[in-house]
């Protein structure tokens, strides 16, 4: 694993930008947000800015995002995620891509985790491996 990506899992990386807009859902909060979108990443080649439950943002907030998302600069990417998309304006959605991810089943996850162990050369237990797909299974449809 490279450094960035070591720092990232670490949630270290500062050109890493989390936003949980549930509880940053003011325009002013936005606003701050996008005075430093200005500035250049410091280690890597982007600065992300990861803004979870977006549609939690304010008519305004959605307004002062628009002309960022329209011209961005080209140091700067956004991900936008959202339990519920069709909160989202339609002007937003329109200037993004976008990707429908589902949970994988049980048996993806097994499968999964199979492959990584024997790439790895774990030994493992069938059952107990079942029993981890299951746990990761919840674990993932819990909000």
């Amino acid at each position: 694993m490279c450094d960035n990506c070591r720092e990232i899992e670490q949630g270290r990386f500062v050109d890493l930008i989390e936003i949980d807009a549930a509880s940053r859902t003011k325009v002013e909060d936005t606003r701050d947000l996008l005075d430093n979108v200005q500035y250049a990443p410091a280690r890597g080649r982007f600065k992300v800015y990861l803004i979870d439950e977006v549609h939690m943002l304010s008519r305004h907030s959605f307004n002062a995002l628009l002309k960022t998302l329209e011209e961005p600069p080209a140091h700067v990417k956004f991900l936008l995620a959202t339990t519920d998309p069709q909160k989202l304006p339609v002007t937003i959605l329109s200037r993004c891509l976008q990707f429908h991810l589902k949970a994988l089943d049980v048996e993806q996850i097994r499968h999964q985790l199979e492959h990584i162990l024997g790439e790895e050369q774990i030994a493992f237990e069938p059952r107990a491996l079942q029993l981890l797909s299951r746990a990761a299974m919840a674990a993932c449809a819990m909000p």
